[in-house]
């Protein structure tokens, strides 16, 4: 699946291996959306284009 969206929220990354935990606002979808991944320097404001799964966490729900 492919998304694109805008980050509203970094949650946390790590500098080491670009390992980030997002909040996104997607187009096309009311509410934001966690994404998990690889990113690089990422920054409230950035336009990103994502292609993954969706997940379900336990502990935290739905994210992609």
């Amino acid at each position: 699946m492919e998304l694109t969206g805008q980050i509203e929220r970094v949650t946390f990354t790590s500098e080491e291996t670009g390992y980030t935990i997002a909040r996104v606002k997607v187009y096309g979808q009311r509410d934001l959306v966690t994404v998990v991944g690889n990113i690089m320097s990422p920054a409230p404001g950035e336009i990103l284009k994502m292609i993954g799964e969706w997940a379900h966490h336990p502990s935290y729900g739905e994210h992609r």
